[in-house]
């Protein structure tokens, strides 16, 4: 009998986590990688930012993707593709000033989603997401910030990291 309560207690556990796993709603959110530095409003990534996006491939290799977002330059497709391409996802083009984050908290519910975009667009649609002014623009200079938001049970948590 002990056993057959404690076989019981592990499977409901292990049923309540699953469900609770499956309610979970994360965001990545990255900048470009790199640019090159020739003059021009849609550059290319540079030798720096190619190396960059194999470190964010490493990254999301083992973590699985629902969609993966990029504004339309140059830069941030570099960016995104091969991630989207590890994952066996397309790259959805969204604009960064038409991009309401509100409607990402309601529609993709228990999804894992990347979001790549600007230094001066990422913390503010984290902030906009989080709905608290923390996070701030980045300087021109970084390029290794990883923003992770999660929704789960009602509840949203926030943390930004490097990734080198």
């Amino acid at each position: 009998m002990k056993r057959f309560l404690l076989l019981f207690a592990l499977a409901s556990f292990s049923f309540s986590y699953a469900q609770t796993e499956d309610d979970r709603t994360v965001y990545y959110f990255i900048r470009h990688a790199e640019k090159a530095t020739v003059k021009s409003e849609n550059p290319h990534l540079s030798g720096a930012g190619l190396e960059r996006v194999e470190k964010w491939k490493t990254y999301f290799e083992n973590k699985s993707l629902d969609a993966v977002f990029s504004t339309n330059y140059h830069r941030t497709m570099e960016t995104a593709t091969p991630i989207a391409e590890i994952q066996n996802l397309e790259v959805r083009n969204y604009k960064a000033e038409r991009l309401n984050v509100k409607d990402l908290v309601k529609k993709p519910k228990g999804k894992r989603i990347l979001i790549v975009g600007h230094s001066n667009t990422i913390p503010m649609q984290v902030n906009a997401l989080i709905q608290d002014d923390v996070y701030k623009d980045m300087d021109e200079s970084i390029y290794d910030r990883l923003y992770i938001v999660t929704f789960q049970n009602g509840n949203v948590s926030h943390k930004v990291t490097e990734i080198n």
